[in-house]
């Protein structure tokens, strides 16, 4: 199976959680009684026998209570709890509390194989529940932004407000009270927590917060990175942005606002010496000109990736200095209260450097300020320029010993310092090739050169060397004992996170946010550390200290955007939605238009994920444009991924290709060989999916050759997976279970468990065909073993499936039938169709065998139906094979007319396995129909084939079949050897079912 299906999808459900008041504290009898009465009631109220109906309802006992799960309409759980509250009248013994929301989570089966499920959407609505007292019906934020779309609704939901719940977690809600049912007290919970508000806002005092901006350091985060589904990056290093909520969607106090130092971003600086070879001065001077303005810490310099990209977003060319509408712009963007820019001239080795000090927020210009020098002493010529600006900004110059460690960062190599410099101009720039060729040579210049090695770090990691990035992040942390406390932590952030220490990850930036509390790069990368851990009432509460900031830090869109990660990870959906709507258009507002992209490509993937196809692909088709505009190739293909993963979920497979296509070849511009890597994976898949097996094997191919030049053990290792599982299907045994084998050991020597039940089943079903049952059995039995630690519900459904095969095959058809039954099971809590016509047919081969050939034709058909209307050829096929076999068990004359179509022509498919087992009943049924020869030419094509092949079960079917043929026309001795034959080599396999049938034709 290919690692595409190895995790299950979330699923949006509607859920009332119900709780039975003081039930603890009842004698045992009337606890009975209670819960009784509580499931007699729920279960005849209209909405739940209507649920249930439609098979879109899972009841879940609570202990003290119960919880029903609907899938469909989001009205449900109301329209259920009211009729059960108004049932309530006449039996006021019964005293309910109930929460109600909408979420995400995965359909699971439990120890019993029940249907049940797990995730943010049932644990959110139980502590919404949590929430309530008596007769309340509360309803969370999520659920209640959608009722109150409809007119009926809105005026019934009374707005409660944030508290926390179980975990620290905050939770929206309102108080649902409708036809005379509900109760408008306001809940004990409510009111403490509002009470404990008001404490606190007459006594909080806010401190003076400090923080200092340089080079990567500052702008070592994390970005939200959506490549084919959703999912974090921990470790990119690019800034989140995000936007500032509004109505409910607002968690922060309004005040008082937090002072911070005077902010200061260094533009850059026009070359008019009109030289390419003297572009170098530029980045290398602002970034000398940054690392001086940062000593003694009072000034806070804005890091260079964030100006880079708002000179971006902002279309700004090299100007000498801004006009007052763009300087506003500008502070807008980047919160800088002032900017340095300006020319310089390069003439025989000599550099004459003027400047502008530009007020942001007034639009002024308050000196400007001119220097004279020899090329190769920039660096003074920078510490000059830092000290005037300083004087004219009036602030006092540091310490020499201030001076001394914010120089540490730097190397003492000139050379080293300008292509560090112009590396870290390249990468913010999204030419990420060219800026690893320069730190390679900055480190070239100077092997000891630490924040070097952690720009070359994040240049590989945004290449998709996992590995590399994780050599290089060592070495800077491995090198930074000497650097000033703020670089030396912030490369141990690096660091902790490349070894996927992501605990003491957050430590470290706790601490960075504690020496710098007005740092708004280090409270976001606080919050996407916390919640990253599943923290989300912590993330929001350093959210809630970011917008304390000064303006326009306080109201930047970037912290709404992190806020849409947590809401989305802590279960809320529609907030997610809603926050990312509404960064999109603060960023618009301020020009932001890579965030804006950004908070479309996250809108792209909510739309698809509730199956709002059309709006998710406007929302990608506006973030590609904008990513198309700005020159971001690696956004771009992050949205193409998208595009070609919403396609391949609707079953489009041509527009799958074309924006898989797209994305291969800007990720081949860029020579992003990590992101090229998955997108040749994707593509392998659509190639399997389409039955070109040829051109899946050649794109896995390039798969794996990507990882093994990358170093990218994981990504080797599903490669080979998935190699063999295409020559699985191809009909070529030893070269699948020589790449399962391959991809297994990878597993088992990085001690990884990711996968690694899929490829154990994968290599499973390769030894089943092979005949090899003993080794099957043992991959199957170590692969639910190491499924029970990854919880893996797609794989497990493909254990269970292979499981059936096996125990099919020894002849125990009991045991066969309960491991079919749990994976029809899962298919259907997995809401996964194909995986559920196929868990059929496998029942109606069991059927078959059991002697019930009626109703295995009657599941055969429906499949056989199903899958002509979604054009599967290969699950056609089978389909027919197990059609054929059971209407050869019913009476000839009534299926006379229907065998003779199935039987017209021989199966023609890619998949050897499909193609030999349905030839075998194609042939069975002309022999029934007369045409003996044709069918025992085409069985001893299968034997041919087969047995080349090493398929072993198979050719001994398609001989017991010939065998019956021969008997059937006479040859009694002939037939006679054969079988004897057939049932001793099925025998010394464990084939019990195949032996079975044998001695029955020779008893016959």
């Amino acid at each position: 199976m290919p690692d595409k299906d190895s995790r299950p999808e979330l699923q949006i459900a509607h859920v009332l959680f119900v709780d039975i008041v003081g039930y603890s504290k009842l004698p045992m009898d009337h606890q009975h009684d209670q819960i009784g009465l509580l499931q007699q009631l729920t279960s005849s109220t209209s909405e739940f026998l209507r649920a249930k109906s439609r098979e879109q309802l899972i009841s879940l006992p609570t202990g003290d209570g119960l919880a029903l799960v609907f899938f469909g309409s989001a009205e449900a759980p109301a329209n259920c709890a009211i009729e059960l509250a108004q049932k309530l009248a006449s039996h006021p013994e019964l005293r309910l509390r109930m929460g109600l929301h909408t979420g995400p989570v995965y359909p699971l089966a439990d120890i019993n194989a029940n249907r049940n499920v797990s995730g943010g959407g049932i644990n959110i609505a139980q502590r919404v529940m949590d929430c309530g007292d008596a007769g309340h019906i509360i309803v969370s934020a999520a659920l209640a932004s959608v009722l109150r779309e409809v007119s009926s609704w809105t005026s019934s939901l009374h707005d409660l407000g944030e508290v926390p719940v179980k975990h620290g977690v905050r939770v929206h809600i309102f108080n649902l009270l409708r036809d005379g049912v509900g109760n408008p007290a306001m809940p004990d919970v409510v009111s403490r927590q509002q009470q404990i508000d008001r404490a606190k806002s007459t006594r909080r005092k806010i401190p003076s917060q400090y923080r200092i901006g340089f080079g990567i350091g500052a702008a070592t985060v994390v970005l939200l990175l959506i490549a084919s589904g959703f999912f974090i990056a921990k470790w990119n290093k690019r800034i989140i942005a995000g936007a500032r909520p509004n109505s409910y969607l607002s968690t922060s106090p309004k005040s008082p606002r937090v002072s911070s130092r005077p902010s200061v971003a260094v533009l850059g600086f026009k070359n008019l010496s009109g030289k390419p070879d003297a572009a170098w001065i530029s980045p290398s001077l602002a970034q000398m000109l940054g690392t001086e303005l940062s000593a003694g810490e009072k000034l806070l310099i804005v890091p260079s990736e964030q100006v880079d990209h708002c000179k971006i977003d902002l279309a700004l060319s090299d100007l000498r200095s801004l006009a007052p509408e763009t300087l506003a712009r500008v502070r807008n963007n980047m919160g800088s209260d002032f900017v340095v820019l300006g020319s310089f001239l390069e003439m025989g080795g000599k550099v004459r450097i003027d400047l502008s000090l530009q007020d942001a927020a007034k639009g002024e210009t308050l000196a400007t300020i001119s220097e004279s020098g020899p090329a190769d002493k920039l660096p003074d010529m920078a510490s000059h320029i830092g000290d005037r600006l300083r004087e004219k900004l009036k602030i006092s110059g540091p310490s020499a010993l201030d001076s001394a460690n914010a120089r540490a960062a730097q190397s003492s190599s000139f050379t080293a310092t300008r292509f560090y410099s112009e590396g870290l101009e390249k990468l913010h720039s999204f030419d990420t090739a060219g800026a690893r060729d320069l730190f390679q040579r900055a480190i070239a210049e100077d092997s000891n050169y630490a924040m070097a090695h952690a720009a070359l770090a994040e240049a590989w990691r945004s290449l998709g060397y996992g590995s590399r990035s994780a050599d290089e992040a060592k070495r800077a942390f491995d090198l930074s004992s000497n650097l000033p406390r703020e670089n030396r932590m912030v490369i141990e952030a690096q660091f902790r996170n490349s070894v996927h220490d992501n605990a003491k990850e957050a430590e470290i930036y706790k601490s960075l946010f504690t020496f710098y509390p007005d740092s708004l790069d280090y409270g976001l990368s606080l919050a996407k550390s916390q919640y990253y851990l599943g923290k989300w009432q912590d993330a929001n509460a350093t959210l809630d200290s970011l917008q304390l900031l000064k303006p326009p830090d306080g109201d930047n869109p970037r912290i709404d955007h992190v806020r849409s990660a947590v809401a989305l990870f802590s279960g809320d959906t529609q907030k997610a939605l809603a926050l990312a709507e509404r960064v999109e258009l603060r960023a618009t507002q301020t020009g932001a238009r890579r965030l804006a992209a950004e908070s479309l490509n996250i809108q792209c993937y909510l739309q698809g994920s509730v199956g709002d196809y059309s709006k998710a692909l406007a929302a990608c088709d506006k973030a590609r444009a904008i990513y198309s505009e700005i020159s971001d190739l690696a956004g771009e293909a992050k949205i193409w991924g998208q595009i070609a993963s919403l396609a391949a979920r609707r079953g489009d497979n041509t527009a799958g290709r074309e924006a898989n296509q797209r994305q291969i070849s800007l990720l081949r511009k860029m020579g992003a060989d990590g992101g090229l890597s998955y997108a040749m994976t994707v593509a392998g898949g659509l190639s399997t999916d389409s039955g070109d097996y040829p051109r899946a094997l050649k794109e896995y191919r390039e798969a794996l050759n990507s990882y093994q030049k990358a170093g990218e053990q994981q990504g080797i290792s599903s490669s080979f997976g998935n190699l063999g599982y295409v020559y699985g299907l191809q009909g070529n045994l030893p070269e699948a279970i020589k790449n399962d084998e391959a991809a297994i050991a990878i597993k088992h020597q990085t001690s990884s468990k990711a996968e690694l039940d899929l490829w154990l089943v994968n290599l499973a079903n390769a030894l089943l065909s092979k005949g090899d049952l003993q080794g099957a059995a043992k991959q199957l039995d170590e692969g639910f073993d190491v499924n029970q630690q990854t919880q893996s519900k797609r794989v497990l459904l493909y254990l269970h499936s292979c499981r059936s095969k096996l125990l099919l095959a020894q002849g125990s058809l009991d045991e066969s039938r309960r491991e079919a039954e749990l994976a029809l099971k899962s298919s259907q809590d997995l809401h996964d169709e194909i995986a559920s016509q196929q868990s059929q047919l496998l029942l109606a081969q069991l059927n078959i065998e059991s002697g019930h050939p009626q109703s295995a034709a009657d599941a055969a058909r429906k499949s056989l139906s199903y899958f002509e209307s979604t054009k599967d050829q290969t699950n056609q096929i089978e389909s027919r094979a197990i059609l054929i076999q059971a209407l050869l068990g019913s009476p000839l004359s009534a299926a006379k007319p229907e065998l003779t179509s199935l039987a017209k022509a021989p199966a023609e498919s890619p998949n050897a396995s499909a193609r030999w087992s349905a030839n075998i009943q194609i042939a069975r049924a002309r022999a029934a129909l007369g045409d003996k020869k044709s069918a025992l030419d085409s069985l001893a094509g299968v034997v041919a084939a087969s047995k080349l092949a090493g398929f072993q079960p198979t050719r001994l079917e398609a001989q017991l079949a010939s065998a019956e043929l021969v008997a059937a026309g006479g040859n009694k001795s002939s037939a006679r050897a054969q079988l004897e034959q057939i049932a001793q080599q099925a025998d010394a396999l464990g084939l019990k079912l195949l032996s079975g049938k044998a001695r029955s034709a020779l008893s016959n």
